[in-house]
């Protein structure tokens, strides 16, 4: 059997840039899913209705596209580095 980190193939992109970014989007599904059903006891609108929620929301979504191309581009660096 072999292993892909101990050959130097794929370890770097098999880990933080998989893993961090699906977390990070799960997490993101989970509290749009709250907010979807879930009304503040002083108000009738639900929390997913509110304009600074869905702002919050987008700008969160935003942080982690940027944050996953980010560690995309670091691990490519770090490859080609080793490669060479």
């Amino acid at each position: 059997m072999s292993n892909s980190c101990a050959e130097g193939r794929g370890c770097l992109r098999g880990n933080a840039t998989i893993v961090i970014p699906a977390a990070c989007r799960t997490a993101l599904d989970d509290l749009i899913e709250l907010a979807k059903g879930k009304t503040p006891s002083y108000t009738e609108t639900p929390l997913g209705d509110r304009p600074v929620v869905q702002d919050r929301i987008a700008r969160a979504r935003a942080l982690i596209e940027a944050g996953q191309h980010y560690v995309y581009g670091a691990a490519a660096e770090a490859w080609a580095t080793i490669s060479d």
